[in-house]
């Protein structure tokens, strides 16, 4: 999402721009097409009005100081509902801020927040920012997030969720700052079935408790993040929810990854039940994680059933789906690892730990700054009373707005942007653009009388706009010495970041463009055959050429249905893809029969080695019918002999005697049996239905869960009973 914006940080050509300070918030007034009542009055009933979605136009909200006491919120919060080419929430400064009321976006795509603190929320969902439902592309960036309102329940003291996600997809929440937050990042419900694609990157988790994030059955992506005296746990796990965490840096958390009830998400609850309600498991792969100062953390090459996460030795290793969650089966999707997998600038977890500190929440750092002391917060779950204090008192210290007196709140100085300015280079260029305009358009909220060097930046505009049309120039020039389809899309993206009267200079330029792109169209397919026939033969391909024949075949479906039928040599592409399948599934057939010669001689097993030769057993039964052509079946006869002689011949004990006491409900009723053997605690056993003199009952222990028949043989109020094996 980059909401009003292009790409390449400039306005849209047709973005409107309000600016929100706490003076007009509530008397603002904008014409809103389609709306009931426009022109529209106040920030709320201008985003109401985008509801009917017949105004398409961007809109850019830029928010001035700090905003209290805003008038026609639903249930207490900001309410975003509409669908259009973009809206950008931001901050002007290193002081805007959402004082008492949170965000809440609903049916909503190309939504952008950024540069905003939130705090004090006092509303009925309770976050500070809320993706409720229905949403897509939206990118929530460089915000603070500061204590809300407590709520009813005795978790909610430092307020509700910070920043939820719900029923959305494609969202990117990254370069945030939480201060000390409670239930910091829940993402995903119950319910939801839809394909969610999240990441969450560069935030600052600082002395946060939990819930960073908490994953229910999504797809999301965490990496480069910085937790700092987490308090409770960072990453959770449940639902069949698949995490890729990546170059995080873990400082003094005590739980880095939890999977729900298993490995470090039991074994050190006292009672056992675990920190998800009881929500089934789901798979973190992790991968160049830094982790110091944690209480527990357990990878799967440690222990495959009480596991945190699957530690991969590399950031293309996929997870195998023998890996799979305690609690409901889960396995990984490999997400990271597939074709649709976006490119991302991925740093080691020092450096993202520098560059979160660094650049993570408002600009500057934000106008109110808190420094933990880790002796002392690193594992308090309690609200910082000092903290507290100075959310709950906050008033900024703007002193005017263009030249308007607006004491108590605070904003951009005109020394501040006389500075940024004055910091501009005399020359515009394809690195400054951006910036210059950037700046240009927090020049228009001031009286240009009151700047000493407004004759820069407007000097610098001026230039801009001109610069802006010879580059275009220059882009379509050059496509006649290369005509390709990366050129062609860099010219025509250019094309729609000018302005209208802007277009109107190049339409010559415009015209050769279209004429380009025709001409394209008529060659493409020829392009296609020349890339196809600078493949490599058939029989020579190794899997060193994957990539390149990959992006053959990309730039093959980037053409027309028409345009392909022109691409005489298509079937070599084939042949080399179909190649390209068989020497992946011969190479991982290679790595299963390795296994399988590396097996001890049959007189050398133990009962311990039953374990491995059931994976061995379990991979080959998850690979395709292709993998499994390359492996010879006497591969499987064998690991079938030796499992088969290990039940037989190495397992004498065929019963066993466990003395077992009553688990009662909350209601009394007999739940099942906690048993033990040679005087130690190992299990329980739970009631699952009964059939003639026998009860069929779910073994658990830390070893194993099966289903078992067991016959009662002493009924008084210790239980004995004989197990078959």
């Amino acid at each position: 999402s980059s909401g009003a914006y292009n790409d390449d940080g400039t306005l849209k050509e047709n973005a409107r721009v309000i600016y929100i300070n706490n003076d007009n918030k509530d008397s603002i007034t904008l014409d809103v097409t389609g709306a009931p009542n426009s022109p529209c009055v106040g920030l709320q009933n201008i985003l109401n009005g985008y509801k009917k979605k017949k105004d398409k136009r961007p809109l850019c909200v830029r928010i001035i100081g700090n905003i209290t006491d805003l008038e026609n919120l639903d249930k207490g919060d900001i309410v975003i509902d509409s669908n259009i080419q973009g809206l950008t929430i931001e901050g002007v400064g290193n002081d805007a801020t959402l004082n008492g009321f949170g965000i809440r976006i609903k049916n909503s795509s190309n939504v952008e927040i950024r540069n905003i603190a939130t705090m004090n929320v006092n509303s009925d969902e309770g976050d500070n920012i809320s993706l409720q439902q229905e949403n897509d592309h939206i990118f929530i960036h460089n915000n603070d997030f500061f204590y809300g309102n407590a709520g009813s329940d005795a978790d909610q003291v430092k307020g509700d969720g910070a920043l939820d996600t719900k029923r959305s997809t494609y969202v990117t929440h990254s370069y945030n700052h939480f201060f000390d937050t409670g239930k910091s990042c829940l993402q995903g419900m119950k319910d939801e079935t839809i394909n969610n694609f999240i990441t969450y990157h560069h935030n600052w988790f600082d002395h946060s408790d939990s819930r960073h994030p908490r994953v229910r059955t999504c797809t999301v992506h965490v990496y480069n993040n910085y937790y700092d005296g987490v308090s409770k746990y960072a990453i959770g796990a449940t639902m069949g929810a698949s995490i890729y965490s990546e170059g995080n840096y873990f400082r003094n958390t005590k739980f880095p990854m939890l999977i729900s009830l298993q490995g470090s998400d039991i074994k050190h609850d006292a009672e056992g039940n675990g920190t998800f309600s009881s929500e089934e498991g789901g798979i973190i792969k992790s991968f160049d994680n830094y982790i110091e100062g944690a209480k527990a953390f357990t990878s799967y090459q440690e222990d495959n059933v009480e596991f945190d996460a699957y530690v991969a030795s590399s950031r293309d290793e996929i997870v195998p789906n023998t890996v799979k969650t305690k609690s409901g089966n889960h396995t990984y999707n490999n997400f990271d690892t597939s074709e649709s997998m976006y490119e991302y600038k991925y740093t080691s977890p020092l450096l993202a730990k520098e560059e979160v500190i660094s650049f993570a929440g408002r600009v500057q750092g934000g106008d109110l700054k808190f420094n933990f002391d880790n002796l002392k917060d690193d594992t308090s779950y309690d609200i910082n009373s000092a903290l507290k204090e100075l959310v709950v008192n906050y008033n900024s210290e703007l002193i005017s707005i263009g030249g308007n007196s607006t004491a108590g709140n605070s904003s951009l100085t005109s020394k501040e942007l006389e500075d940024m300015i004055d910091d501009l280079e005399d020359q515009v260029t394809l690195s400054n653009a951006s910036e210059i305009e950037n700046i240009y358009y927090l020049y228009t909220t001031f009286d240009s009388n009151s700047i000493k060097n407004a004759d820069k930046i407007e000097r610098l505009y001026e230039e801009l706009i001109q610069f802006e049309i010879e580059y275009f120039i220059t882009l379509v020039n050059n496509l006649e010495s290369s005509l390709t389809k990366t050129n062609i899309d860099e010219a025509f993206n250019y094309y729609q970041t000018l302005n209208e009267n802007q277009k109107e200079q190049v339409k010559t330029y415009k015209n050769y463009l279209d004429n380009y792109i025709e001409e394209y169209a008529n060659i493409a397919p020829n392009l296609i055959i020349e890339l196809i026939d600078s493949l490599p033969v058939v029989d020579e391909v190794t899997l060193l050429d994957e990539e390149r024949i990959n992006e053959v075949y990309n730039e093959y479906n980037s053409l027309s249905s028409s345009q392909k039928e022109k691409v005489i040599n298509f079937s070599k592409l084939n042949d080399l893809i179909l190649k390209i399948e068989n020497l992946k599934a011969e190479n991982t057939a290679l790595g299963f029969i390795s296994e399988c010669n590396n097996l001890k001689d049959k007189s050398l097993l133990t009962s311990d080695d039953l374990s491995s030769l059931n994976e061995l057993l379990n991979a080959y039964n998850s690979y395709s019918a292709l993998v499994k052509s390359y492996i010879d079946e006497t591969y499987i006869e064998k690991i079938n002999e030796y499992i088969d002689y290990i039940n037989n011949e190495l397992i004498t004990e065929k019963s066993v005697i466990l003395n077992a006491t009553d688990i009662t409900s909350s209601n009394g009723a007999v739940n099942g049996f906690k048993y033990s053997t040679n005087g130690t605690s190992d299990g329980f056993i739970k009631l699952k239905g009964s059939k003639n003199n026998y009860i069929s009952y779910e073994l658990e222990t830390n070893y194993l869960n099966v289903e078992l028949e067991a016959k009662c043989i002493d009924s008084s109020d210790a239980h004995t009973f004989e197990i078959e094996l």
